[in-house]
């Protein structure tokens, strides 16, 4: 995937504030982080502490960055 338009994500994405992220959870499951934030554990981006596992390996994480513009 490489593009993703912000008029196409679910309202609910875009909400980070406490409320927010209690919406994010209930609807979808889980968590999510802004990849760019870093971590009060280590000090790394989220999307580093996320793709890696306790020692160290690789795992997948998706990475979405959504922006405004012309669809192509």
């Amino acid at each position: 995937m490489d593009e993703v338009f912000i008029e196409e994500l679910d309202p609910v994405l875009m909400n980070y504030t406490e409320k927010g992220k209690r919406k994010i959870k209930e609807k979808y499951k889980g968590d999510i982080r802004p990849a760019e934030f870093a971590t009060k554990e280590t000090g790394k981006t989220y999307l580093y502490f996320f793709q890696h596992d306790r020692e160290g390996k690789e795992k997948g994480v998706v990475k979405l960055t959504p922006f405004k513009g012309d669809k192509k």
